[in-house]
């Protein structure tokens, strides 16, 4: 078979584990793999993003160089260039500095965080999507407990959106941490607001998603199910019923979609992102 190149656009956990999969299948032939990323030489692990966020695990347990997770696959090359465009016709990748030939495509591009339009959301919300919104989450808790230091009555009202998996796990973090740190109960207030009837509605059993309230609640959480966020400022949330929220921070942990390469590449995705 005549050498054949294979591209993967995106360099987050399932385009490395395809890479590394291929760099072992195909070590004995001539094939060649790219591996594309938009301008940063790690991957992060999006999975220990909430422990990162509470400082329970040290921040290199998130992210990892990717020079150094191939540097042994000669078959592999990884490329810090931003995919622009894509020439389908003539099979080629574009980026600003070159464009790159290939003969088999894989897109892993992952998603992006999505404010679904809501107002205040970006301008005062924590997106919790990324390893940014991970150290910017850190940062808070660390001034909360550098404050409490010189003013023990200093209060910190939080507020997670999303009743998925990340809203969740962030939210039993914040639970602990609030344990761990022997903080007065009426100092923090955890409040997790979700649209959907159910934390986690994408469970097939629906006793888990009662459990995972459950947890929360005993760690002095209030859920909020069924409940729409309309509108945001610096401190207030407005819901959909017309209830008022106050709140010092919002970490924004819903509305995840797939990176809108539709719009910059021409394809067309279903509702199943396929």
């Amino acid at each position: 078979m005549s050498k054949k190149t294979i591209a993967i656009v995106g360099a987050g956990l399932s385009g490395v584990y395809i890479a590394k999969r291929l760099a072992r299948k195909l070590r004995r032939t001539d094939h060649q793999v790219l591996l594309f990323n938009d301008g940063s030489d790690a991957m992060t692990l999006q999975s220990v993003l909430p422990q990162i966020a509470v400082n329970t695990v040290p921040i290199e347990s998130a992210r990892y160089d990717l020079y150094q997770l191939f540097k042994n696959d000669k078959n592999v090359t990884f490329i810090n260039q931003r995919v622009d465009d894509i020439n389908f016709n003539h099979h080629l990748l574009m980026t600003k500095k070159n464009d790159y030939h290939y003969d088999y495509l894989i897109l892993t591009t992952g998603s992006i965080g999505s404010a679904f339009g809501i107002p205040g959301v970006v301008e005062h919300a924590t997106l919790f999507n990324s390893f940014d919104g991970a150290l910017a989450v850190r940062a808070d808790l660390e001034e909360f407990l550098e404050q409490q230091k010189t003013n023990p009555e200093q209060s910190l009202n939080i507020t997670v959106v999303g009743g998925g998996p990340s809203g969740v796990e962030l939210m039993a973090e914040l639970a602990s941490f609030k344990n761990h740190h022997q903080i007065d109960p009426e100092r923090i207030t955890l409040t997790l607001v979700n649209a959907s009837q159910v934390l986690l509605p994408a469970l097939t059993e629906p006793e888990l998603s009662q459990k995972a309230k459950d947890f929360l609640t005993r760690r002095g959480v209030e859920v909020l199910n069924d409940t729409r966020v309309l509108g945001m400022t610096k401190h207030r949330l407005t819901l959909l019923d017309g209830q008022q929220l106050l709140t010092d921070k919002v970490y924004w942990a819903t509305g995840l979609q797939v990176e809108p390469i539709s719009n910059r590449w021409g394809i067309a995705i279903n509702d199943h992102a396929s």
